[in-house]
């Protein structure tokens, strides 16, 4: 079971989340070219409202993974230690992270922050590039050499391959939560 809600917690954060920013440099692109900007307009603002419920579902998600793995240790030794690690002196190295995201996610309800490319571009990148991911870039930087074998782990052309895929994935998601959301609707109304 933990290893499905992993799966389903990186799925929100990676293709999801990260999703928005790549859509969000095509929708401004497109705002700003096209000639049906309704529909645009309207499209954004429920992918907008989407990525406000994601990311609360994302949090809550999060906070049962770690209740599943505390019930998931065998001993009680195990048990201390991790709620050591959650409680103790530096548990803010494991809930900044998420509430965090709970928080950027959140600030899509404010329309200065809905509007700016900068900060849907910011949001999606604190996706991908975690505190943990930060620290280790960093250090990894400033060190005395930089072997010939260092890498991301992933290639230029695998980067602007993921681009439309992202940008598809997105898409295809909200389109799916649009008309499920409408056939619910409808559905509550007839009865």
């Amino acid at each position: 079971m933990i290893d499905n809600l992993d799966f389903l917690i990186d799925f929100i954060r990676i293709d999801i989340l990260f999703g928005f920013g790549y859509y969000s440099i095509l929708f401004f692109i497109l705002k700003w070219s096209s000639y049906k900007k309704e529909i645009i307009l309207e499209f954004d603002n429920f992918a907008s409202k989407l990525i406000i419920y994601i990311g609360v579902i994302y949090f809550i998600l999060w906070f049962l993974s770690v209740f599943i793995y505390y019930f998931n240790y065998a001993n009680d030794i195990e048990k201390n230690e991790f709620t050591q690690r959650l409680i103790g002196k530096y548990s803010f190295g494991i809930w900044a992270q998420p509430v965090f995201w709970l928080t950027i996610t959140q600030l899509l309800r404010l329309k200065f922050f809905k509007n700016s490319l900068l900060f849907r571009i910011l949001m999606s990148l604190s996706f991908l590039i975690t505190f943990e991911r930060f620290v280790i870039i960093i250090t990894s930087l400033h060190r005395d050499y930089l072997p010939s074998s260092w890498s991301f782990g992933f290639s230029w052309f695998e980067l602007l391959l993921t681009f439309p895929l992202r940008i598809i994935e997105f898409i295809i998601v909200v389109l799916i939560c649009k008309k499920t959301s409408n056939f619910i609707c409808e559905f509550v109304v007839k009865k």
